[in-house]
């Protein structure tokens, strides 16, 4: 067992200094040690089955295919022992690497909390280190270029769902693409498709999922991350076209109550900010402006996507907002008033599969600044990472 288990170990710390890619035949290597290791189940789990659990897990995260069987063996691990920070860790990369960031995130969350010694985010933000390194040594290596863009990936799920950390990624795989043999790597072009996506550019995340189903058309993580951003598109606009259906006479409520609040502002914490229509507002972030208006319908909370739900203003305009770094479980639910500060606006208009997409969205990355029913949300609605940075980014203001 000991051997077995030290070459994995040896394995996942190359991954972890991103070397991995060094390791000539490393599928090979990996076929062969995954052979060993189901061969001798039953002695291995003798000698130390919670050892064998994990490192089984590794040895299927480290794979290019089957990645997914990683997780079985993973939560026996976890079952055997629940603070086996290792396990926690490689449960959250397989999640994002699988688009669930919700799970991704609490897995991290778990790992944090139950090793207070290890700081993830120290951990991330040296592997992006080691990762420009390796790119200055050979800038015409797409390799490197990927693994830069997967360290800021990571960054992005484990430390915050922070837009510059998906525009670093965006711009590492991008220049990634461009270099020799990256047309047959379909993981570029999915992990591309992941960071556009949670820059909501959802034409271009199709271009480049068709990309990776082009190298490999069966490649299940890229048909279920199509599937389920054409069904997110589908409802949304739909939802937004139609304003949920929601009742005229009900619109007109909402209209009345909101066009009074534009004339009540003594309790906003923003008093010199302007209260604008939607029609006003201006593609990306708009300065010493608040967005206002009533929830007209939501979305189920999907794990993927950020929470989702349409906006009314005073003159009967609608729009979408999206919801970054929410606590699970928490949202909005129609007729509460939402007013959003310093409201980033995105526009989206394209056609896919014959069917067009349009409609405008507001994206908030902190909803600790949004008021909702003349108050801040509470702490509790906000994701443990977003609390933590944002105290760290005040401090050293």
């Amino acid at each position: 067992m000991f051997t077995l288990s030290e070459k994995v170990k040896s394995l996942v710390k190359l991954k972890n200094e991103y070397k991995i890619f060094l390791v000539e035949n490393l599928e090979e290597k990996l076929d062969k040690l995954l052979k060993d290791f189901l061969e001798n189940e039953e002695i291995l789990l003798k000698e130390n089955s919670v050892e064998y659990w994990l490192r089984l897990g590794q040895l299927y995260c480290l794979t290019e295919n089957q990645k997914s069987r990683s997780i079985e063996p993973l939560l026996k691990a976890l079952k055997l022992d629940g603070n086996l920070t290792e396990a926690l860790n490689e449960l959250g990369e397989n999640y994002w690497h699988n688009n669930d960031a919700l799970k991704a995130q609490n897995y991290f969350e778990k790992a944090l909390s139950n090793d207070p010694n290890v700081n993830r985010q120290e951990f991330l933000l040296k592997g992006i280190e080691l990762a420009k390194e390796a790119v200055d040594l050979d800038v015409e290596d797409g390799i490197s270029w990927t693994i830069l863009g997967n360290s800021y990936l990571s960054a992005y799920f484990g430390i915050r769902q922070d837009k510059q950390f998906a525009k670093m990624a965006l711009s590492a795989y991008k220049q990634a693409e461009i270099l020799p043999n990256a047309e047959v790597n379909n993981d570029l072009f999915y992990n591309k498709a992941i960071v556009l996506k949670y820059l909501e550019m959802y034409e271009e995340v199709l271009q480049s999922i068709d990309k990776s189903l082009t190298i490999q058309s069966n490649w299940q993580p890229a048909v279920k991350l199509k599937d389920d951003l054409l069904k997110y598109l589908n409802n949304v606009s739909t939802l937004n076209s139609n304003k949920g259906k929601i009742k005229r006479k009900r619109i007109i409520e909402f209209q009345k109550e909101l066009n009074e609040m534009q004339k009540e502002r003594n309790f906003l914490e923003f008093k010199n900010d302007n209260l604008l229509a939607f029609s006003e507002l201006k593609v990306g972030l708009n300065f010493s402006v608040i967005a206002c208006g009533k929830v007209i319908w939501n979305l189920s909370q999907d794990e993927s996507f950020p929470f989702t739900f349409g906006l009314m203003d005073f003159l009967g305009n609608s729009m979408v907002v999206t919801v970054y770094n929410l606590t699970p479980g928490k949202g909005f639910i129609v007729g509460d008033t939402v007013m959003i500060p310093k409201p980033f606006i995105i526009q989206t208009n394209f056609d896919y599969d014959n069917r067009n997409f349009n409609f405008t969205t507001i994206r908030v990355d902190k909803p600790n600044e949004m008021i909702v029913n003349k108050r801040k949300l509470p702490s509790s609605w906000c994701t443990a990472f977003l609390l933590l940075t944002t105290e760290k980014d005040s401090m050293n203001d």
